[in-house]
């Protein structure tokens, strides 16, 4: 198998056959994604990388195979236009960790921003086959034997912002979002949230939201562009950030399933500030008069006449100026300092 050095802005990598990972902008070279990081194996049988601390840098397509990426540290991942693809259930993971994502690039299965995560994405296409390309959850269900039901534990909050990227679920939600934790935030600045049977993005629990941006779908069979579900405020309009505005504010209330819904198939967050266009010209005075011929010669005239009162009054301050700086000249002679 030949390895070959790969340099990208900067950023020295090695591709290993197909398969090429990324590494911190200031780290030396290595090889693929196995010799970065050693793969293991997580709490229930799952092959998962654990992504080191540092800025990082897609310089190839990666296929992880049956494993995932996890990060709890401090990263920022700049996609770079390539892909990161898995068979497993779950492409990226952030438990904890202080994570920026940057550049453009497809991610092929879900993302999960977990409990204590402070988190900002600037872009990226993810994309899933399954329920959500996007969780974001600082609650965890788990099955209780004895009550036989499932019982929420809230963890550390989450702190999420999304400026850019696609998000987009064929099955049911772009995004969803279970927030229950005091301090949980999610700010929507930009994106697209594209939901198949079910909604743009779907907000469970608390869910405490911020909206400056984003445009919000969903496809055929689905119940609303933006979802409130499970005791979540039913309030879209205080989710809204100051002068900003749906462009479909029309909702629906579903008391069988529990939950109220933005009904507008494509409901973007717009600015409410109105902008009038440079060349808009807002003088509603007329004129209906007709300049005659003989209207035209004497303005011409005028102008004429005009024309040379400037001239002539430009002339005589010319001729002052003149004296002026003779004069300036006379009296700073060095050699007698007296007018001649």
């Amino acid at each position: 198998m030949k390895v070959k050095s790969l340099l990208v802005a900067g950023t020295v990598a090695t591709t290993l056959g197909v398969s090429a990972f990324f590494m911190p902008v200031s780290a030396a070279p290595i090889n693929s994604i196995t010799d970065a990081v050693a793969v293991s194996t997580d709490s229930v049988g799952g092959n998962v990388y654990v992504l080191p601390a540092g800025e990082w840098t897609l310089n190839d397509n990666i296929d992880l195979g049956d494993a995932y990426i996890l990060i709890n540290g401090a990263v920022t991942l700049d996609l770079n236009g390539h892909n990161i693809s898995t068979t497993s259930w779950k492409a990226i993971q952030i438990a904890g960790g202080i994570v920026t994502i940057n550049g453009n690039g497809t991610v092929n299965a879900p993302m999960f921003v977990e409990s204590g995560s402070t988190v900002v994405i600037n872009g990226g296409n993810y994309q899933t086959t399954g329920p959500s390309a996007l969780y974001a959850r600082d609650t965890q269900s788990a099955w209780d034997d004895q009550i036989g039901d499932f019982v929420d534990t809230v963890g550390a909050p989450i702190d999420l912002t999304i400026n850019g990227g696609t998000f987009n679920s064929q099955y049911d939600n772009g995004a969803e979002f279970t927030l229950n934790a005091a301090g949980s935030k999610v700010k929507i600045n930009g994106g697209t949230f594209i939901g198949g049977e079910a909604a743009g993005i779907a907000l469970n629990k608390a869910a405490p939201f911020t909206l400056s941006g984003g445009e919000f779908s969903y496809g055929d069979g689905g119940n609303g562009a933006i979802r409130i579900i499970g005791g979540a405020t039913t309030d879209f309009a205080s989710m809204l950030a100051s002068g900003y505005k749906y462009s479909d504010d029309t909702s629906t209330s579903n008391t069988e399933y529990g939950f109220v819904a933005l009904t507008g198939k494509n409901v973007k967050v717009q600015s409410t500030t109105a902008t009038t266009p440079d060349n808009t010209n807002t003088n509603t005075n007329t004129n209906t008069n007709t300049p005659t011929t003989d209207d035209k010669k004497k303005a011409m005239e005028e102008m004429s006449k005009g024309m040379e009162k400037v001239i002539a009054s430009s002339t005589s301050k010319k001729e002052g100026a003149k004296k002026v700086v003779t004069t300036k000249k006379v009296v700073k002679a060095p050699d007698t300092g007296v007018a001649k």
